[in-house]
């Protein structure tokens, strides 16, 4: 499942103060790109360029990790990858 980065819920409550609306941290989410950092981070720095705008998942992961589809309105964004340590390389 997903872990979110400490610095979510905080970026996301400075948001919606600096838009002048109610914080609305149920329906926003964060996640990573990619199985591994390098790929991740890559396509997280194309987003802060402004290259990249837009994304979608598989459904089929949808699936199965239970997850609800996204509907119009609810919001997201990528967080920095980490490796587990246990699964760093040696």
């Amino acid at each position: 499942m997903n872990q979110e980065h400490t610095s979510v819920g905080e970026m996301w409550r400075d948001y919606f103060k600096s838009i002048g609306e109610a914080d609305e941290n149920s329906k926003c989410t964060s996640w990573h790109f990619c199985d591994n950092e390098k790929d991740a981070n890559d396509l997280a720095e194309l987003v802060k360029q402004g290259i990249k705008r837009a994304t979608t998942g598989l459904y089929y992961f949808y699936e199965l990790e239970r997850e609800p589809l996204p509907k119009v309105g609810d919001m997201s964004t990528p967080n920095p990858h980490k490796t587990p340590a246990s699964r760093q390389p040696s």
